[in-house]
Protein backbone atom coordinates (compact mmCIF):
# COMPACT_ATOMS: atom_id res chain seq x y z
CA UNK A 1 0.00 0.00 0.00
CA UNK A 2 1.34 3.39 -0.90
CA UNK A 3 -1.45 5.88 -0.27
CA UNK A 4 -3.68 5.81 2.76
CA UNK A 5 -6.63 7.81 3.98
CA UNK A 6 -7.77 8.89 7.42
CA UNK A 7 -11.04 9.52 9.19
CA UNK A 8 -10.74 13.23 8.49
CA UNK A 9 -10.94 12.62 4.71
CA UNK A 10 -14.66 12.99 4.01
CA UNK A 11 -14.13 12.65 0.25
CA UNK A 12 -12.88 9.06 0.36
CA UNK A 13 -15.41 6.65 -1.15
CA UNK A 14 -15.45 2.87 -1.40
CA UNK A 15 -16.89 2.00 -4.82
CA UNK A 16 -18.29 -1.47 -4.29
CA UNK A 17 -19.67 -2.98 -7.47
CA UNK A 18 -22.05 -5.93 -7.44
CA UNK A 19 -22.08 -8.80 -9.93
CA UNK A 20 -25.49 -10.01 -8.80
CA UNK A 21 -28.99 -8.59 -8.94
CA UNK A 22 -30.35 -7.22 -5.71
CA UNK A 23 -33.78 -8.08 -4.35
CA UNK A 24 -35.08 -4.89 -2.80
CA UNK A 25 -38.06 -2.54 -2.89
CA UNK A 26 -36.01 0.56 -2.09
CA UNK A 27 -34.60 2.70 -4.93
CA UNK A 28 -30.83 2.87 -5.24
CA UNK A 29 -27.90 2.53 -7.61
CA UNK A 30 -27.62 -1.25 -8.07
CA UNK A 31 -29.18 -3.60 -10.60
CA UNK A 32 -32.34 -5.19 -9.29
CA UNK A 33 -34.08 -8.41 -10.23
CA UNK A 34 -37.20 -8.55 -12.41
CA UNK A 35 -38.69 -5.80 -14.57
CA UNK A 36 -39.80 -2.34 -13.57
CA UNK A 37 -41.55 0.79 -14.82
CA UNK A 38 -38.40 2.87 -14.39
CA UNK A 39 -34.64 2.45 -14.37
CA UNK A 40 -32.34 1.48 -17.25
CA UNK A 41 -34.12 0.55 -20.50
CA UNK A 42 -33.77 -3.18 -21.11
CA UNK A 43 -35.94 -3.79 -24.19
CA UNK A 44 -39.44 -4.42 -25.45
CA UNK A 45 -41.63 -7.34 -24.41
CA UNK A 46 -45.18 -8.36 -25.23
CA UNK A 47 -48.03 -6.77 -23.34
CA UNK A 48 -49.16 -10.25 -22.24
CA UNK A 49 -45.92 -10.75 -20.29
CA UNK A 50 -46.19 -7.38 -18.53
CA UNK A 51 -49.74 -5.98 -18.80
CA UNK A 52 -48.95 -2.39 -17.82
CA UNK A 53 -50.62 0.16 -20.06
CA UNK A 54 -48.36 2.91 -18.73
CA UNK A 55 -45.39 1.32 -20.51
CA UNK A 56 -47.02 0.80 -23.92
CA UNK A 57 -44.74 1.52 -26.87
CA UNK A 58 -47.24 2.67 -29.50
CA UNK A 59 -44.70 3.16 -32.29
CA UNK A 60 -43.43 -0.44 -32.07
CA UNK A 61 -46.92 -1.84 -31.57
CA UNK A 62 -48.35 -0.06 -34.65
CA UNK A 63 -45.54 -1.46 -36.82
CA UNK A 64 -46.05 -5.08 -35.76
CA UNK A 65 -47.59 -7.07 -38.67
CA UNK A 66 -49.24 -9.47 -36.22
CA UNK A 67 -50.85 -6.61 -34.27
CA UNK A 68 -48.93 -7.52 -31.13
CA UNK A 69 -48.86 -4.94 -28.36
CA UNK A 70 -45.47 -4.14 -26.78
CA UNK A 71 -44.41 -2.52 -23.55
CA UNK A 72 -41.08 -1.09 -22.47
CA UNK A 73 -39.18 -3.06 -19.81
CA UNK A 74 -36.61 -1.45 -17.54
CA UNK A 75 -33.83 -2.74 -15.31
CA UNK A 76 -34.76 -1.54 -11.81
CA UNK A 77 -32.14 0.31 -9.78
CA UNK A 78 -32.42 -0.57 -6.12
CA UNK A 79 -30.45 -0.35 -2.88
CA UNK A 80 -28.49 -3.08 -1.12
CA UNK A 81 -27.83 -3.74 2.55
CA UNK A 82 -24.15 -3.47 3.50
CA UNK A 83 -22.82 -5.03 6.70
CA UNK A 84 -19.40 -4.99 8.34
CA UNK A 85 -18.52 -7.91 10.63
CA UNK A 86 -15.58 -6.79 12.76
CA UNK A 87 -13.32 -9.04 14.82
CA UNK A 88 -12.84 -7.48 18.28
CA UNK A 89 -10.79 -10.29 19.83
CA UNK A 90 -7.54 -9.67 21.70
CA UNK A 91 -5.27 -9.83 18.67
CA UNK A 92 -7.03 -6.77 17.23
CA UNK A 93 -5.42 -4.68 19.99
CA UNK A 94 -2.01 -5.16 18.33
CA UNK A 95 -0.54 -1.85 17.23
CA UNK A 96 1.24 -1.68 13.90
CA UNK A 97 2.68 1.81 14.15
CA UNK A 98 0.52 4.49 15.75
CA UNK A 99 -2.88 2.80 15.48
CA UNK A 100 -4.18 -0.62 16.47
CA UNK A 101 -5.79 -3.12 14.13
CA UNK A 102 -9.15 -2.33 15.68
CA UNK A 103 -8.63 1.38 15.01
CA UNK A 104 -7.84 0.51 11.39
CA UNK A 105 -11.07 -1.51 11.25
CA UNK A 106 -13.01 1.46 12.67
CA UNK A 107 -11.49 3.72 10.01
CA UNK A 108 -12.50 1.28 7.31
CA UNK A 109 -16.07 1.05 8.65
CA UNK A 110 -16.42 4.82 8.87
CA UNK A 111 -15.56 5.24 5.19
CA UNK A 112 -17.73 2.25 4.26
CA UNK A 113 -20.73 3.72 6.12
CA UNK A 114 -20.30 7.08 4.36
CA UNK A 115 -20.03 5.32 1.00
CA UNK A 116 -23.14 3.24 1.64
CA UNK A 117 -25.26 6.24 2.49
CA UNK A 118 -24.01 8.18 -0.53
CA UNK A 119 -25.24 5.26 -2.66
CA UNK A 120 -28.61 5.23 -0.92
CA UNK A 121 -27.80 1.90 0.75
CA UNK A 122 -28.31 0.93 4.36
CA UNK A 123 -25.34 0.08 6.58
CA UNK A 124 -25.03 -2.15 9.63
CA UNK A 125 -22.25 -3.49 11.81
CA UNK A 126 -21.66 -6.36 14.21
CA UNK A 127 -18.71 -6.41 16.61
CA UNK A 128 -17.68 -10.06 17.09
CA UNK A 129 -15.52 -11.55 19.82
CA UNK A 130 -16.39 -14.67 21.80
CA UNK A 131 -19.96 -13.74 20.83
CA UNK A 132 -21.69 -10.90 19.01
CA UNK A 133 -21.38 -7.72 21.10
CA UNK A 134 -24.86 -6.37 20.51
CA UNK A 135 -24.26 -3.25 22.61
CA UNK A 136 -21.50 -2.19 20.19
CA UNK A 137 -23.32 -3.25 17.03
CA UNK A 138 -25.78 -1.57 14.71
CA UNK A 139 -28.79 -2.88 12.83
CA UNK A 140 -28.79 -1.77 9.22
CA UNK A 141 -29.94 1.82 8.86
CA UNK A 142 -30.12 4.59 6.28
CA UNK A 143 -29.56 7.13 9.04
CA UNK A 144 -26.03 8.46 8.64
CA UNK A 145 -26.03 9.98 12.14
CA UNK A 146 -26.78 6.60 13.70
CA UNK A 147 -23.97 4.94 11.74
CA UNK A 148 -21.50 7.64 12.77
CA UNK A 149 -22.28 7.10 16.45
CA UNK A 150 -21.76 3.35 16.34
CA UNK A 151 -18.49 3.66 14.40
CA UNK A 152 -17.21 5.97 17.10
CA UNK A 153 -18.19 3.40 19.74
CA UNK A 154 -16.42 0.62 17.85
CA UNK A 155 -13.09 2.39 18.20
CA UNK A 156 -13.54 2.24 21.98
CA UNK A 157 -14.46 -1.45 22.26
CA UNK A 158 -11.93 -3.16 24.55
CA UNK A 159 -10.50 -6.08 22.49
CA UNK A 160 -10.16 -8.59 25.31
CA UNK A 161 -11.98 -11.71 24.04
CA UNK A 162 -9.79 -14.74 23.39
CA UNK A 163 -11.61 -15.84 20.22
CA UNK A 164 -13.63 -14.53 17.27
CA UNK A 165 -16.34 -17.20 17.42
CA UNK A 166 -18.94 -14.43 17.15
CA UNK A 167 -18.14 -14.12 13.44
CA UNK A 168 -19.82 -17.49 12.92
CA UNK A 169 -22.86 -16.60 15.00
CA UNK A 170 -23.26 -13.29 13.18
CA UNK A 171 -24.75 -15.21 10.25
CA UNK A 172 -27.88 -15.70 12.38
CA UNK A 173 -28.37 -11.93 12.36
CA UNK A 174 -28.04 -11.60 8.58
CA UNK A 175 -31.39 -13.06 7.61
CA UNK A 176 -33.46 -12.25 4.55
CA UNK A 177 -32.18 -11.21 1.14
CA UNK A 178 -28.57 -11.47 0.05
CA UNK A 179 -26.31 -8.77 1.46
CA UNK A 180 -22.87 -7.33 0.83
CA UNK A 181 -20.73 -8.28 3.83
CA UNK A 182 -17.24 -7.02 4.65
CA UNK A 183 -15.53 -9.48 7.01
CA UNK A 184 -12.79 -7.53 8.81
CA UNK A 185 -10.21 -9.41 10.90
CA UNK A 186 -6.56 -10.40 11.16
CA UNK A 187 -7.74 -14.03 10.87
CA UNK A 188 -5.22 -15.32 13.40
CA UNK A 189 -7.62 -17.93 14.73
CA UNK A 190 -7.53 -21.63 13.65
CA UNK A 191 -8.28 -22.58 10.04
CA UNK A 192 -11.30 -24.70 10.97
CA UNK A 193 -12.92 -21.72 12.71
CA UNK A 194 -12.29 -19.55 9.66
CA UNK A 195 -13.89 -22.16 7.39
CA UNK A 196 -16.86 -22.50 9.73
CA UNK A 197 -17.46 -18.74 9.70
CA UNK A 198 -17.15 -18.52 5.92
CA UNK A 199 -19.46 -21.49 5.38
CA UNK A 200 -22.22 -19.87 7.44
CA UNK A 201 -21.85 -16.61 5.48
CA UNK A 202 -21.48 -18.11 1.99
CA UNK A 203 -25.05 -17.16 0.98
CA UNK A 204 -24.02 -13.50 1.02
CA UNK A 205 -21.45 -11.63 -1.06
CA UNK A 206 -18.55 -11.69 1.43
CA UNK A 207 -15.43 -9.53 1.09
CA UNK A 208 -12.65 -10.69 3.45
CA UNK A 209 -10.55 -7.74 4.64
CA UNK A 210 -7.32 -9.03 6.23
CA UNK A 211 -5.52 -6.69 8.62
CA UNK A 212 -1.88 -7.70 8.22
CA UNK A 213 1.20 -6.58 10.10
CA UNK A 214 4.87 -6.73 9.19
CA UNK A 215 6.23 -7.02 12.71
CA UNK A 216 8.18 -10.20 11.95
CA UNK A 217 9.99 -8.65 9.01
CA UNK A 218 10.94 -5.69 11.22
CA UNK A 219 12.70 -7.90 13.78
CA UNK A 220 16.53 -7.82 13.77
CA UNK A 221 18.55 -10.80 12.57
CA UNK A 222 20.26 -11.18 15.95
CA UNK A 223 19.22 -10.23 19.47
CA UNK A 224 16.81 -10.91 22.27
CA UNK A 225 13.08 -10.24 22.38
CA UNK A 226 10.02 -10.94 24.48
CA UNK A 227 7.11 -12.21 22.37
CA UNK A 228 3.44 -12.41 23.32
CA UNK A 229 0.65 -14.51 21.85
CA UNK A 230 -1.87 -12.00 20.49
CA UNK A 231 -4.94 -13.98 21.58
CA UNK A 232 -3.91 -15.67 24.85
CA UNK A 233 -1.42 -13.06 26.05
CA UNK A 234 1.16 -15.71 26.97
CA UNK A 235 4.73 -14.41 26.76
CA UNK A 236 7.96 -16.11 25.74
CA UNK A 237 11.60 -15.00 25.75
CA UNK A 238 13.29 -15.67 22.40
CA UNK A 239 16.89 -15.48 21.16
CA UNK A 240 16.72 -14.15 17.60
CA UNK A 241 18.90 -15.53 14.81
CA UNK A 242 18.65 -15.42 10.98
CA UNK A 243 17.41 -19.00 10.59
CA UNK A 244 14.59 -18.44 13.10
CA UNK A 245 13.47 -15.24 11.40
CA UNK A 246 13.47 -16.93 7.99
CA UNK A 247 11.38 -19.78 9.40
CA UNK A 248 8.85 -17.33 10.81
CA UNK A 249 8.65 -15.47 7.50
CA UNK A 250 8.17 -18.76 5.63
CA UNK A 251 5.40 -19.77 8.03
CA UNK A 252 3.71 -16.39 7.58
CA UNK A 253 3.83 -16.77 3.80
CA UNK A 254 2.45 -20.32 3.96
CA UNK A 255 -0.38 -19.13 6.20
CA UNK A 256 -1.16 -16.30 3.81
CA UNK A 257 -1.33 -18.75 0.91
CA UNK A 258 -3.50 -21.15 2.91
CA UNK A 259 -5.90 -18.35 3.87
CA UNK A 260 -6.08 -17.20 0.27
CA UNK A 261 -7.12 -20.71 -0.78
CA UNK A 262 -9.78 -20.93 1.94
CA UNK A 263 -11.27 -17.56 1.02
CA UNK A 264 -11.40 -18.41 -2.67
CA UNK A 265 -13.11 -21.71 -1.88
CA UNK A 266 -15.95 -20.17 0.11
CA UNK A 267 -16.29 -16.49 -0.84
CA UNK A 268 -13.99 -13.94 -2.57
CA UNK A 269 -10.24 -13.57 -2.59
CA UNK A 270 -9.09 -11.36 0.30
CA UNK A 271 -8.07 -7.72 0.37
CA UNK A 272 -5.08 -7.06 2.62
CA UNK A 273 -4.41 -3.90 4.63
CA UNK A 274 -0.90 -3.49 6.03
CA UNK A 275 0.21 0.13 6.30
CA UNK A 276 -3.14 1.89 6.11
CA UNK A 277 -6.20 1.85 3.90
CA UNK A 278 -5.37 2.49 0.24
CA UNK A 279 -8.71 3.49 -1.27
CA UNK A 280 -7.47 3.31 -4.85
CA UNK A 281 -6.18 -0.24 -4.39
CA UNK A 282 -9.41 -1.28 -2.64
CA UNK A 283 -11.63 0.12 -5.40
CA UNK A 284 -9.49 -1.62 -8.02
CA UNK A 285 -9.86 -4.89 -6.10
CA UNK A 286 -13.65 -4.47 -5.87
CA UNK A 287 -13.89 -3.72 -9.59
CA UNK A 288 -11.77 -6.72 -10.63
CA UNK A 289 -13.09 -9.37 -8.24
Amino acid sequence: MTASVSLSDDTATIDYSLRWRVQSVYPGSHRGSGGAASGIFRGLISFERAPDIRRLDLRRSMKDPFEQWYVREYQPRVSVTVYALVDVSSSMAWRNGESSKLAMAAEFCDILARSAHRNGDSFGLYACGNDVHEESSLLSTRNRAGASAIIDRLSRVPPTDNSAAGLTRAAEYLTGARKLVFLISDFLFPYNQIEEALATLAFHDVIPVVLEDNSVSMLPEWGFTDLADLESGQRRFVILRPSLKRRWLDQAEKRRARLDGIFRQYVNRPFEITHGLDIEALNTYLLER
